[in-house]
């Protein structure tokens, strides 16, 4: 865009507006849950999970709370159960929309992943039961949303990899 298109007054300024993850995994579940562990580390920061706390795909504990309805709040401090059924035309769409709700629970209620298991998960469903529990630290940025652009989700030879971008 030449200056003489710009009227005066108006200036252009450099913004990084996003930040993303890259993860690869053995498996499509795995893929999800590190996508997921990666958009915490976003915005808690990049030492966000001890390693022993790093969420799991896999059977729910028996210990688990009992399911809440999405917008249902927990008492303070309690563990949360929920339940995703979610749809998408592919892989890479169905990643964005598993990451949209922990988002919006991360950022409203400050729940964090911590198990989850997928009754079905292919490249169009997925039924999951998700753990989650309070995260009481300071968040270094507020994501605001899962981006189309840059999207990844495929298996490329024994594994999965995905990108995913972030609005900031």
């Amino acid at each position: 865009m030449g200056s003489e298109s710009v009227p005066r007054g108006i200036s252009f300024l450099d913004h990084t507006a996003d930040v993303g993850v890259e993860v690869h995994a053995s498996s499509l579940p795995d893929l999800f849950i590190l996508a997921a562990l990666g958009m915490a580390s976003l915005v808690y920061g990049a030492d966000m999970a001890a390693e022993d706390d790093t969420p799991v795909a896999g059977p729910t504990p028996p210990t688990a709370p009992a399911p809440l309805a999405a917008g249902e709040r927990a008492s303070a401090g309690a563990p949360v159960r929920r339940v995703l059924s979610l749809s998408a035309e592919d892989v890479p769409t169905l990643l964005r929309a598993w990451l949209r709700p922990l988002l919006g629970w991360l950022e409203t209620e400050g729940l964090a992943l911590r198990a989850a298991r997928f009754d079905e998960l292919t490249g169009t469903r997925l039924e999951a039961v998700v753990d989650l529990a309070p995260d009481t630290r300071e968040p270094i940025r507020e994501i605001k949303g899962v981006t189309l652009h840059g999207l990844v989700a495929e298996h490329r030879g024994a594994e999965w990899t995905g990108r995913v971008i972030f609005d900031v």
